[in-house]
């Protein structure tokens, strides 16, 4: 579980740094992939799961009406006083990822670094990519596509990325789907269009898994990253 502990404070880290580097104006910007937020309500949202998570505040996990808390709680607040406070929370957090379900764990690391490279699309800052930092988000996600698979009675996908291999759903796998490691999470992560992923490297038919694909409805377009 050291590994989920490592992942998240990297993520925080990076994320830290980029908001504080960020100008007035950027703060300002539409994020793409969260077309409804600017890059100050992403780090806001971020910041009040990870308080939220602390304060066993998670009743309405993923909810519309959580997320908008998220942001009308922390209107005005400066990018430091976001950040001191996601800090705080982190003091408990990051001990509670050693130790709790690796699916919760999973989850929180699967948004965070999601929302990392959301964050990096609005501000032209690419980064990050590496399949050492993707693996577990990764891993996360392909987990529950294949339970999205089983529930939907489609034979099991292998999901190829690197070096790395993983079977979505239970049995042997029939078709095999192949993609870089950053393409692979945005593509299970709503972050891609259903266009973008059916072009994916499949082999075999891709229509019948392309309604549960993805964690989240398709993006409206390309995002060009």
């Amino acid at each position: 579980m050291s590994d989920y502990v490592a992942s998240y404070v990297g993520a925080r880290e990076r994320i830290s740094e980029l908001a504080r580097g960020a100008g007035e104006d950027e703060l300002q910007l539409k994020v793409p992939a969260c077309p409804d937020w600017t890059v100050r309500e992403l780090v806001s949202h971020l910041v009040g799961v990870a308080t939220d998570s602390v304060a066993g505040e998670i009743e309405n996990l993923g909810n519309e009406s959580w997320t908008t808390k998220h942001l009308e709680d922390r209107k005005g607040r400066s990018i430091d006083e976001l950040i001191a406070e996601w800090e705080k929370a982190a003091v408990t957090l990051d001990a509670a990822l050693a130790d709790i379900h690796p699916a919760l764990a999973g989850g929180l690391i699967g948004d965070v670094i999601t929302h990392e490279h959301d964050l990096r699309g609005a501000l032209d800052k690419p980064g990050a990519r590496d399949m050492d930092l993707l693996e577990l988000p990764i891993y996360t996600y392909v987990r529950w596509f294949g339970t999205r698979v089983k529930k939907a009675g489609l034979d099991p996908v292998e999901v190829e990325s690197g070096d790395k291999s993983w079977i979505a759903g239970a049995g042997e796998a029939g078709p095999r789907v192949t993609a870089d490691p950053f393409d692979l999470l945005r593509s299970l992560t709503g972050r891609r269009t259903r266009l973008e992923v059916k072009d994916l490297k499949w082999e075999g038919d891709p229509e019948p898994y392309l309604e549960v694909f993805s964690s989240y409805t398709y993006a409206r377009s390309p995002l060009n990253e």
